[in-house]
């Protein structure tokens, strides 16, 4: 979610001067002497849950659609009571092989996919669940610290436990898989292979969203290139009618902890709760804290609520900013600009060049983004203080200046003889076609932020 803005104060434009000129400063002035106060936004104490709803379903016996095929059958009542008092067709669940004892697992196969079938065939001979615990830590030696079984919840709905597996596998990648009991046989029904070595962290075992059946939620690491680590979630339960394990969250949970479970509305179902408490290395850039609330609408664990703290640096802001222009808000992009410009704002730089960078770029976006409002009284105002602190002399050539200061410049050559954006944003591509820096400055700030094109400098 965006952020209100917090607007400059002449105190701000005093510090301000002092570090540049007057023009830029009057820039500010005048930009914000008409517009109204709001504050930053804060996280609100009562948090509005826009979804409470507990899902539910209701399931019968309907008949076959066989008995649906003519007219002639359905005319005839003992036809369709016959038809529909036929076996099913639905595995037994509650049907488990005997435990025996004294068996061996088969030696650890190549993949994944054969290491459970080799679990599934081991407890379908009777095998016991302590001496696969035994053999998976000793023999195949792929339990380890993380690794775990559980047989103490029905996932099914069937009133049988069924068999949850996490380990190492044979491709040194984690594997965790739910082994279900099918007439009198154990089933693989579902496996989850990571892309780090370390099985899925279980985070919970049990009905999370009181549909009356039991979920299971596991948090799976993975590590990139850079060695920045991330958890992706998952929430898996039983779909009775598709007869298989099935994720119940809308697209992906990433996060660089573990999620907590909390009902924090109080509708005593669980809400998915993700720290964003990573402030962002060299690997990954400034990264906002905050936190993000999945919740439950009936269906799904959907993202409800993103609360952000404040930002820390500009960059966030002038990457918010530019989020805006995107989306073609250009008087909130154009808050967010002067914001980042106001000296009086506790933000730092990610970059020790930071300041000189970022106020070449915001004075050219300043100038884009009125062009495009159509606001060129207050355009002409942030032209004047360009042209005071980078003035073009007879001899000044303005591949001298900062990239996005001649960036500015070229804009506003094409505007001034063509009054149309595309024309003046030709010239724009054409110096940064010449001066690659200008895409290579706002793309150090690391994996997380965004990456930029020649069309996202001047998209028209």
């Amino acid at each position: 979610m965006d952020n209100a803005i917090a607007q400059p104060t002449k105190s701000t434009i005093l510090t301000f001067m002092s570090r540049y000129n007057f023009f830029i400063f009057a820039l500010i002035l005048l930009i914000t002497a008409c517009q109204s106060q709001t504050p930053l936004q804060t996280v609100p104490t009562d948090i509005p849950f826009p979804t409470m709803t507990a899902g539910s379903a209701f399931s019968g016996d309907l008949p076959s659609n066989e008995i649906l095929v003519s007219n002639e059958q359905l005319a005839n009542p003992a036809t369709i009571e016959a038809n529909a008092a036929r076996p099913s067709p639905t595995p037994n669940l509650r049907s488990c092989p005997a435990e025996s004892g004294g068996l061996s697992l088969a030696v650890l196969p190549d993949t994944a996919s054969d290491a459970n079938d080799a679990i599934a065939n081991y407890l379908t001979l009777g095998g016991t669940l302590t001496d696969l615990e035994d053999q998976l830590l000793n023999d195949w030696e792929v339990l380890g610290d993380e690794g775990y079984i559980r047989s103490d919840t029905d996932l099914t709905g069937e009133g049988m436990p069924d068999v949850v597996v996490a380990y190492t596998g044979p491709t040194d990648l984690g594997v965790l898989g739910i082994f279900t009991c099918s007439n009198g046989q154990y089933i693989p029904r579902y496996q989850i292979v990571t892309e780090g070595e370390s099985p899925p962290n279980l985070t919970w075992l049990g009905d999370l969203n009181r549909n009356g059946l039991n979920d299971l939620v596991f948090s799976a690491l993975a590590c990139d290139e850079d060695n920045t680590c991330e958890y992706t979630t998952q929430v898996v339960t039983w779909e009775r009618d598709r007869g298989r394990f099935v994720n119940l969250v809308d697209g992906r949970i990433t996060s660089f902890s573990i999620p907590t479970l909390n009902d924090i509305d109080n509708d005593d179902v669980a809400e998915i709760v993700v720290a964003l408490d990573n402030r962002g290395s060299s690997d990954t850039g400034p990264l906002r804290t905050g936190i993000n609330i999945y919740d439950w609408n009936g269906s799904i664990y959907t993202l409800s609520i993103i609360q952000l703290d404040p930002p820390r640096f500009r960059i966030q802001l002038v990457h918010q900013a530019d989020r805006l222009f995107g989306r073609l808000q250009p008087d909130q992009a154009a808050d967010l600009y002067l914001q980042a410009l106001d000296e009086e704002e506790d933000l730092g730089y990610w970059f020790n060049n930071g300041e000189t960078i970022l106020t070449a770029y915001l004075l050219y976006r300043l100038i884009l983004t009125y062009s495009f409002s159509g606001d060129f009284e207050t355009r002409e105002t942030v032209v004047n203080a360009l042209q005071e602190t980078y003035p073009i002399e007879a001899d000044t050539d303005p591949a001298d200046f900062p990239v996005y200061i001649e960036m500015a410049y070229a804009f506003l050559s094409g505007w001034e003889a063509t009054n149309n954006l595309s024309n003046a944003c030709s010239l724009v591509q054409a110096v940064i076609d010449s001066r690659p820096e200008a895409i290579e400055l706002l793309n150090r700030y690391g994996s997380r932020s965004p990456q930029y094109t020649e069309s996202d400098l001047c998209p028209f």
